[in-house]
């Protein structure tokens, strides 16, 4: 007979003791877990906020100009009526007042693009998209040599010593420090200008640890940075070139240094990214007149001569709907394809541009109806109605068209896509659309910020071959 000491006074003191413990653990587990919700909050915000304050410190003289609400009531009916060389200055003579439009825009509209579009590139960043463009070409060739130099070691050694070399006591085994090379993102930024830049710098500080040895260094200091081990260097450098039809090279400019120095209110906080950690370039051009060789010219050129050029993200941040609206479903094709043909493979197309019906285009005749006279033996006939095409859809008829007839021996996959995407400030990310409104999230800025929807595309150039192989059946 098997005693039964379950419900004994002893037992039953150790089950409350086990269920008490249990219950603690979970207390703390849920608290801990609250707690570490609550920490990255808290650095997200600050992470926005020291957005918004690159911007007040670039453009404060003009978010406290009394003439910046008629500015910016002038640039949002000019942008109404798609007037885009009015709202930007596109081909004016008068470069001053070319700047200060541009200033207004940058200052009134450019924060919450950039809180949002950081928040995308994280996104994709957390997704591993942007993985394979992260690797330096150099880095498997520096691993390799490394190999090689233990295995000529490891050779000259005694048959004996080389079985102890190749088994080394765990014990006895201590991290060795390897120089390796900044890990570097490539950015082609179309159509980009403040948000872009600043977009570009928040990312990077958000996916970087970057220690004060970091914001000492300039490019001279490589050498001494060398001794630094992969596993404890997680700063990203990045590389970005904006392109544009209207003049952001000075804006562009005036964010880099507001990015990459401290604040002078706050002298002694490190800079978002330190000045050897980030480096851009604008080129003022009609995207759309570049061709191939023009778009070609602005790809990062190949580390050797036996190299292929290094992959890089190519943006169209509210930008593929403009050109198609304003310039045609054509021109627009064109210049997609010639995109296409001069990307160097392995690259990634990153879209975002507003959601739903107000990024549509119209293609076909006019709309209008007219009506012929009774009395007209032979009316002739009414022009063909407009036909509306969302611009993803376009999009996806252009790119993955390579699929079955390759351009440039590249073919696009297409990677992710969200058809409608709330930004909040100073909250999550993003979210499914359900609904939004203005707030600020806790944020500081001299004018109120607005949530914004958007819909995001992500595709990548693969090679043609590859891709035709892979899609052949197999026996």
């Amino acid at each position: 007979m098997v005693s039964n000491t379950k419900g004994t006074p002893s037992m039953k003191r150790i089950n409350n003791k086990l269920k008490t413990k249990n219950k603690n653990k979970i207390i703390r587990n849920r608290n801990l877990k609250s707690t570490s919700q609550a920490d990255a909050a808290a650095l997200q915000r600050r992470q926005q906020q020291h957005v918004l304050d690159v911007f007040r410190a670039a453009f404060g003289d003009v978010l406290s100009s009394s003439a910046f609400a008629a500015s910016v009531q002038a640039v949002k009916q000019a942008l109404f009526a798609r007037d885009f060389a009015a709202a930007f200055g596109i081909g004016s003579h008068d470069r001053e007042a070319s700047n200060r439009l541009l200033a207004v825009y940058a200052a009134r509209w450019s924060p919450t693009r950039a809180l949002c579009y950081a928040a995308v590139l994280r996104g994709i960043y957390d997704q591993g998209h942007l993985d394979p463009l992260l690797r330096t070409p150099s880095s498997s060739t520096a691993a390799a040599r490394r190999k090689q130099q233990h295995d000529v070691k490891a050779n000259e050694l005694p048959e004996g010593e080389q079985q102890r070399e190749q088994q080394p006591d765990p014990a006895s085994a201590v991290p060795i420090r390897q120089p390796v090379e900044k890990r570097q993102l490539r950015v082609l930024g179309i159509g980009g200008g403040a948000a872009e830049m600043v977009a570009f710098g928040s990312f990077l500080n958000q996916v970087s640890s970057f220690s004060s040895d970091d914001n000492d260094a300039s490019e001279g200091d490589e050498d001494e940075d060398e001794d630094e081990d992969e596993d404890y260097s997680s700063g990203l450098a990045g590389d970005i070139t904006l392109v544009d039809a209207a003049a952001w090279g000075g804006v562009v400019s005036t964010l880099q240094t507001g990015i990459t120095t401290p604040e002078p209110s706050t002298p002694k906080e490190p800079p978002m990214v330190p000045p050897a950690y980030l480096s851009s370039r604008f080129s003022q051009n009609d995207v759309l007149a570049l061709g191939h060789d023009g778009l070609a010219a602005l790809m990062p050129l190949p580390h050797s001569s036996s190299s292929s050029p290094p992959p890089v993200l190519v943006t169209l941040l509210f930008t593929l709907n403009e050109l198609f609206t304003s310039s045609g479903v054509g021109k627009t094709t064109a210049f997609l394809l010639d995109l296409t043909s001069a990307v160097p493979v392995g690259s990634l197309l990153l879209v975002v541009d507003s959601p739903g019906s107000y990024s549509e285009t119209a293609i076909g005749g006019s709309s209008s109806n007219t009506n012929p006279s009774p009395s007209t033996a032979a009316a002739p006939a009414a022009p063909p109605a407009k036909r509306h095409y969302p611009m993803q859809w376009l999009l996806d008829r252009i790119l993955l068209g390579t699929q079955k007839e390759s351009v440039g021996g590249r073919a696009w996959r297409k990677l992710e896509a969200h058809d409608s995407v709330w930004f909040r400030l100073g909250t999550s990310s993003s979210s499914s659309s359900g609904g939004g409104g203005g707030g600020g999230g806790g944020l500081d800025y001299p004018i109120p910020l607005e949530n914004m929807r958007y819909q995001m595309h992500l595709y990548r150039a693969e090679d043609a071959s590859s891709t035709a192989a892979a899609a052949l059946p197999k026996d």
